[in-house]
């Protein structure tokens, strides 16, 4: 048997940290970029500029609303499922995850670890592959 369930088992408690840090993330990116907003509505406001100067700003300003979008859009869909994890029930089921994690991990060692020990043969009797019952 291969350990392809310990696998799929620990990419699953992997892609639960990984989407919590991408949350996370997201939030803190989110914040910056309104910061970021207000910093180019202030540079319109207050700072003499070119025709150019306010294309380009416009520009500027369009690229951060979408990068902003972008990232709350994906914070909100992977919010519900941070919040569960974050939840007592959600980190109640992470640990027992982790748990059985190292079950499968130590079932699959003793399958892959597996031998006999032969009961009646004496071992070159069962070792030996060319061993014929008369």
């Amino acid at each position: 048997m291969d350990e392809k369930l310990s696998v799929e088992l620990s990419d699953l408690l992997t892609r639960f940290t990984e989407l919590q840090k991408r949350y996370a993330w997201c939030r803190e990116e989110v914040l910056r970029q309104e910061r970021l907003t207000q910093d180019y509505l202030h540079k319109l406001e207050l700072k003499s500029t070119t025709y150019h100067q306010r294309a380009k700003l416009a520009a500027a300003l369009r690229r951060c609303r979408l990068t902003r979008r972008v990232c709350k859009d994906e914070a909100n869909v992977l919010e519900p499922l941070v919040l569960f994890l974050e939840a007592e029930k959600g980190k109640m089921m992470v640990s027992q995850l982790q748990q059985v994690l190292g079950s499968v991990r130590k079932a699959e060692r003793n399958i892959r670890d597996r031998h006999y020990t032969p009961k009646v043969m004496t071992p070159e009797e069962y070792h030996d592959s060319e061993h014929k019952e008369d």
